[in-house]
């Protein structure tokens, strides 16, 4: 039962007498007493080996049969190292220098082994939990991080890095220092922070940076939006104000330095594991497309799910900055399964039915789930509604618009269904959106299908070729019409390829969708070209049949029911072909033939 040597330390506790499976007695001592029919009997006493690792700076305390008090030598410990506690199956079971180990049944061998932690801890695609917390280090917690369990994590400082990088607090934390930084700074970064920070706090992170860098930050200005309108909504913070929470920012710097956000207190609010809540603004307008525009953010240093924000009660459209894309996304019920990024602003509209916003710790993600885009979401149509999402793109640049049709919708802008259209920072970048009846340049425009047709706008920032494209497949025939060149093109079937001027195009595009309702009511509707003349059968009733040339004039626009014979066609040529009734539209190309 001595205290051993062998590279490590063991020792051997004593379990107890068994004979078998059958344990006798947990005494050191066993007394047999013979029978007068009695048997052979094999009877052993049972041993438990403890190992010890590090044994060189391990020291025996007290040890008998049933039990072992060890200590560890932390004398020699440099500076920069720390004892973090006793660990069994890779479990702390004791944080305290000198730990008593008891004798364990069913267990034949342990082993047991200090721990030893630099000052200093950089953590990323981790998880600290119970069994592996380490208080008292300096702590970086880069990305991908969880901390969960019920025990108390203490670093003696944790330090963060934004944006794009997410942790999630489960547990909870004490720690007597926060640091947040952001970098990548070249290009205006939107940020939310869960705590006030005053303007003169903000420092720069690198002593070498600090003589020739300069930040800016700026706020939309709501208020001015619905009073003017667009254009001079963004406002710069002046040296004695201060970051306000509840608030959006956009943060930028003339040499993409990192500078740190802290603030003199409130910096715990980083670490919560409560929902949050954040009130909204009302800013009345009479135009209802520049009414109660709110710049907020997500108060969570992770990713959060979007659709958990509706499934908190929010109504209405977000509209984020998307680095990648270099233009804003649209995102609405829609695309449930998107997320924003780690304390990221964004902007929504305030309404009658939503106040606020609240952000519940179900959505929160310490990483993407597995096949996350940052794109808006693929067609979820359904529920009598039919959505289209459209890509307007050249070579390097792209921009998105999205058109839902909703017999249940207003054709004039609705607060919580529609989205104002936002250009981008990138003068380079295009800028693709659909117009309304009030001429309003709208990212999201849902409405009634009414006609059918809706008018579509694009601002061109560079010369050169672009295509318009439908993002998913669709069931029927959508066709865009380019009033400059006529050509008309199945969206459903290809891409369109044009080439465009620097500048805005307004009058240029439009799109023709049948209703998806109505079409059966076209099933048996067929067209030919006989010596010049069209012939079609089929019709349905009080059908409206127009036909124009590639030059956009009309050849023939009338009601007819059934059938129509003998049209003539002027000149041999492309032609198009348009079938509307209440219900849908069809329109089909045609080639005469000299």
């Amino acid at each position: 039962l001595d205290w051993m040597d062998n590279g490590w330390k063991d020792s051997y506790l004593f379990v107890g007498w068994f004979e078998g499976d059958q344990k006798l007695s947990d005494n050191t001592t066993y007394r047999f007493t013979v029978g007068e029919q009695d048997q052979d009997h094999a009877i052993k006493g049972m041993f438990e080996r403890i190992t010890f690792r590090d044994y060189y700076q391990i020291k025996m305390v007290e040890h008998d049969a049933k039990s072992i008090t060890v200590t560890i030598d932390l004398s020699n410990l440099d500076s920069d190292t720390f004892f973090t506690g006793w660990y069994e199956d890779d479990v702390c079971i004791s944080k305290d220098q000198t730990i008593n180990i008891q004798v364990k049944d069913g267990s034949k061998e342990r082993v047991i082994s200090p721990r030893f932690e630099g000052k200093s801890n950089w953590l990323e695609n981790t998880t600290i939990s119970d069994a592996n917390k380490v208080d008292g280090q300096d702590v970086t917690i880069y990305h991908n991080v969880t901390i969960t369990g019920g025990i108390t994590w203490k670093p003696n400082s944790i330090t963060h890095y934004m944006p794009y990088r997410s942790f999630v607090v489960e547990s909870p934390i004490e720690t007597s220092s926060i640091n947040l930084i952001i970098d990548n700074t070249y290009d205006w970064q939107y940020i939310y922070l869960p705590y006030n920070l005053n303007v003169t706090d903000i420092q720069c992170d690198n002593v070498n940076d600090i003589a020739n860098s300069q930040f800016v930050v700026r706020y939309y200005d709501g208020e001015e939006r619905a009073k003017n309108g667009t254009g001079n909504s963004w406002k710069q913070l002046k040296t004695t104000d201060k970051l306000e929470v509840g608030k959006g920012y956009i943060f930028r710097t003339n040499n993409g330095a990192a500078y740190k956000l802290n603030a003199s207190s409130g910096m715990e609010a980083l670490l919560t594991n409560q929902p949050v809540t954040i009130p909204l603004s009302k800013h009345t307008s009479v135009a209802a497309p520049d009414a109660n525009w709110n710049l907020i953010g997500n108060p969570y240093p992770c990713y959060y799910n979007i659709g958990t924000l509706y499934d908190n009660g929010f109504k209405g459209t977000i509209t984020v900055w998307d680095p990648q894309l270099d233009n804003y996304q649209y995102y609405t019920q829609d695309d449930a399964d998107q997320y924003l990024n780690p304390l990221t602003a964004f902007f929504v509209q305030q309404t009658d039915e939503v106040s606020s916003i609240l952000f519940t710790t179900s959505g929160r993600a310490a990483k993407l789930p597995e096949g996350t885009t940052r794109s808006a979401s693929a067609l979820r149509s359904g529920d009598g509604r039919q959505v289209l999402n459209l890509v307007l793109s050249n070579d390097s640049l792209s921009d998105k618009t999205r058109i839902v049709f909703n017999e249940a919708a207003k054709a004039g802008y609705e607060l919580g269904l529609d989205a104002s259209k936002f250009r981008s920072m990138n003068p380079n970048a295009p800028a693709f959106y659909s117009i309304d009846a009030d001429n309003q340049q709208l990212a999201i425009n849902e409405r009634p299908w009414d006609n059918g047709v809706v008018r579509l706008g694009c601002n061109f920032g560079v010369k050169g070729e672009y295509s318009i494209a439908l993002q998913e497949t669709v069931e029927q025939d959508l066709i865009l019409v380019d009033k400059v060149t006529g050509a008309q093109t199945n969206l459903k079937e290809q891409a369109y390829r044009f080439s465009a001027e620097v500048g805005e195009s307004n009058d240029r595009f439009e799109l023709r969708s049948g209703n998806p309702t109505g079409m059966e009511e076209m099933a048996g509707f067929q067209w030919q070209v006989r010596g010049g003349q069209l012939f079609l059968t089929g019709l349905p009733t009080n059908a409206r049949v127009i036909v124009h040339d590639t030059m956009g004039r009309t050849v023939c626009d009338r009601t007819v029911s059934d059938e129509l014979s003998g049209l003539a066609l002027p000149q041999a040529g492309v032609y198009y072909l348009t079938i509307r009734t209440q219900q849908a539209t069809r329109t089909e190309r045609i080639m005469v033939k000299e």
